[in-house]
């Protein structure tokens, strides 16, 4: 970052065979009113014109690329490879910003922090509106939070490079939850930003293979908590599907 600018925020938009749904992220990202980010777009190998919609829109494009990959994971961790940028937050194809301002907003706010967080909403394909990821964030979020699972959107965190670490490719599903508790345990400088930041598709990955993402999150919340905490959690999180809490 140069003393007279923001800092730079890298966006990362994974995607594999997914056109529309891309062409609705990349024109949210590019629609920001913030002027300092770098968009980064890892394609799997996409053979439904992504790449050439890519193409046509190289000029604001930072870097891409389009090839087979290990899945979702893999995808991402080459996105981190590539980015410069002092923050990092990705936005999937069909993942949208809330409005035009969030990430002004949210570098405007950044100060010293390592990871911001805000809010989500869920939307249905055509983007009409479900409803919030969570009902109520952590207002101060630790890595111990995450004990009940994801419990902030993957989309709405902004997380500097020097506390980033790569997905782990074990897990196929819930790497997320892992990634964002190993991030956490490596900073205490956290920022609520108090606003919503994003606006993601229901029905994704963990949605369509429940029984691995169930699974996984087991393996993932005894590795770090323990089994009697993952036992206890895991009977919380069936409680609140059973009654429809998020």
């Amino acid at each position: 970052m140069k003393p007279d600018q923001g800092p730079l925020l890298s966006i990362i938009t994974v995607c594999l065979n997914d056109l529309e749904n891309l062409k609705s992220t990349l024109g949210s990202i590019t629609s920001q009113t913030y002027p300092y980010k770098e968009i980064i777009i890892i394609d799997g190998g996409s053979k439904d014109g992504s790449v050439e919609f890519i193409q046509s829109n190289s000029n604001q494009v930072s870097y891409w690329s389009s090839e087979p990959d290990k899945g979702l994971y893999d995808a991402m961790n080459k996105g981190i490879q590539k980015s410069k940028g002092d923050y990092i937050l990705f936005l999937n194809a069909g993942d949208t910003f809330h409005n035009d301002q969030v990430a002004e907003y949210a570098m405007l706010h950044a100060g010293e922090s390592d990871i911001l967080y805000g809010d989500a909403l869920m939307v249905n394909k055509d983007q009409s509106f479900r409803g919030l990821r969570h009902k109520k964030l952590p207002p101060n979020l630790s890595w111990k939070d995450f004990s009940q699972g994801m419990v902030v959107c993957h989309q709405a965190l902004f997380i500097k490079p020097m506390v980033i670490v790569p997905y782990d490719l074990k897990y196929k599903i819930s790497s997320d939850i892992d990634w964002a508790i190993r991030c956490l345990r490596m900073t205490n400088s956290v920022k609520n930003l108090g606003i919503t930041v994003c606006h993601f598709q229901a029905g994704g990955l963990s949605s369509r293979r429940r029984r691995l993402a169930l699974k996984e999150r087991w393996d993932i919340i005894k590795k770090h908590f323990g089994f009697w905490k993952a036992l206890w959690s895991h009977l919380v999180i069936l409680y609140k599907n059973i009654a429809g809490i998020r």
